[in-house]
């Protein structure tokens, strides 16, 4: 009798031992730990698309709506499908670009210029209504793709991301204090006429750009590269923040030396004296044919992941630029 009593608490201790262990897993798998203090700026972001029409400011949405990422990519590439420069297509996306914007509450300029060819081409150009304009921080992508390319990763990709950072500005509170503009560039694809046309034409409003952030082909891969980062280390500082912080994306930041001809609306900013990054996304799976500028270029072979992970980045890191000194 002893002997079984015994072995009952034995029992017992082991099934009490067990029961708090399951316990503690499930209060721990339910209760996050509390985050360390954090040097970055704490925005709220309202749902309402414009800045005027909010009336919900306790309501938060992400800083990179995969849904808004997914159906600016999609109407530009499978919608429209390929924009070669001067093209209908073309139009057609800068136009629905224009459209989506002032949905948003922007101002946006368009700007025409004629090419080479004797089409013509269109920029889009934002005006934001920060608390002050003394300096501009912008944010680029360009609008058109190859011909006979529906252009997904080059560049709807690009696009997208910068239309998801648009909106969530748009419903940020409080502003930040610098403004932050969003530029469309047409005819990339044509030796990059799209920027060197708005360069040769703005001048004035060039001596107040504190840095310029490219997206081109950031829609298919795991990692991120951040090219001229490494040239510009006070601008890469800001990404470099951001990303330890709160995002925790692959980047690999890496040098340019721009010594060709312009093949990036990046590089003509650099030839500028504008600091700039250019992020494009790398090392997805290999597929059985050639994807970049064929038509095989479309949606389906895209990673969208990775252009959630920079849309935050990019939002986190840009309202703390706007936002400083």
């Amino acid at each position: 009798m002893f002997r079984r009593k015994k072995l009952l608490l034995a029992l017992t201790l082991i099934l009490g031992l067990a029961i708090g262990a399951a316990g503690g897993y499930l209060v721990q798998a339910k209760l996050k730990p509390k985050p360390k203090a954090s040097t970055q700026k704490v925005v709220k972001v309202t749902k309402s698309s414009s800045p005027a029409a909010s009336n919900k400011p306790n309501a938060t949405t992400t800083p990179a709506d995969p849904e808004k990422i997914r159906r600016v990519m999609t109407f530009l590439s499978a919608n429209i499908g390929p924009r070669p420069e001067g093209k209908a297509g073309e139009k057609q996306a800068a136009s629905y670009l224009l459209t989506e914007l002032e949905k948003l509450g922007y101002k946006v300029g368009m700007e025409e210029f004629v090419l080479p060819s004797g089409s013509s081409s269109q920029n889009l150009v934002t005006a934001d209504p920060g608390q002050s304009s003394k300096y501009t921080f912008f944010v680029c992508a360009h609008i058109d793709s190859k011909s006979g390319s529906p252009g997904a990763n080059d560049n709807a990709s690009g696009v997208a991301v910068a239309m998801a950072v648009a909106q969530a500005l748009a419903g940020m509170e409080p502003r930040p204090r610098r403004s932050v503009a969003f530029l469309f560039f047409a005819a990339e694809e044509q030796w990059v006429k799209g920027s060197e046309y708005y360069l040769q034409h703005q001048p004035p409003a060039l001596a107040s750009v504190r840095a310029f952030i490219n997206l081109d082909g950031v829609g298919r891969g795991r990692r991120l590269e951040a090219l001229a980062a490494k040239n510009y280390p006070k601008l890469w500082k800001y990404f470099a923040v951001a990303n330890r912080e709160l995002v925790h994306a692959a980047v690999s930041p890496s040098y340019f030396h721009n010594r060709a001809r312009p093949r990036l609306d990046a590089a003509r900013f650099m030839w500028a004296g504008v600091p700039t990054v250019s992020f494009s996304a790398y090392g997805a799976p290999e597929l059985p044919y050639p994807v970049y500028h064929t038509s095989h270029d479309r949606p389906e072979i895209l990673t969208p992941q990775i252009m959630v992970y920079l849309g935050q980045l990019i939002f986190s890191a840009v309202i703390q630029l706007a936002d400083s000194e």
